[in-house]
């Protein structure tokens, strides 16, 4: 019985010890897919953190471009800015010449209508003087002849 019982220890011991061969490859290799896993994981990190970082790079410069352009856009803004303020300033010396030069015009033309006015009735004043001085010469003929005949 002894002897059995030795057998059976025995055939435990070596169950035990090709269970615990078998468990120790499972261990070794599941500790192998582990690290695999980590490598894969942090290769893949790594490729994450460069491809957001290019993202991240490639949108910096897009934005210091755009930014560039909108800085021209306004200095270009501000340039037709000030000629226009320039051309305003100008228009509006014209503008101010023109109205002094209208209003001068204006004058110039109530002052031809004064004279105008004045040289018609002095006109017809002297169609008058010039009729009355005609009616007086038919007179004076008329009164000369017939102090003749």
């Amino acid at each position: 019985m002894l002897a059995e019982n030795q057998n059976d220890v025995d055939d435990r011991y070596t169950r035990a010890k090709q269970e615990n061969a078998e468990l120790s490859t499972k261990l070794f290799m599941l500790e192998e897919q582990l690290r695999d896993e980590q490598q894969r994981s942090d290769e893949k990190l790594r490729e994450e953190q460069r491809r957001h970082k290019d993202i991240l790079n490639r949108t910096e410069r897009e934005k210091q471009l755009q930014m560039e352009n909108l800085e021209i856009r306004l200095q270009g803004i501000e340039k037709e800015l000030s000629l226009a303020k320039i051309e305003n300033k100008r228009l509006e010396g014209s503008l101010e010449r023109e109205r002094n030069e209208k209003n001068h015009l204006n004058d110039k033309c109530a002052q031809n209508e004064r004279e105008i006015s004045s040289l018609r009735e002095h006109n017809r004043e002297l169609l008058n003087q010039n009729r009355e001085d005609r009616e007086s010469l038919a007179l004076e003929k008329a009164g000369s002849q017939q102090v003749r005949t």
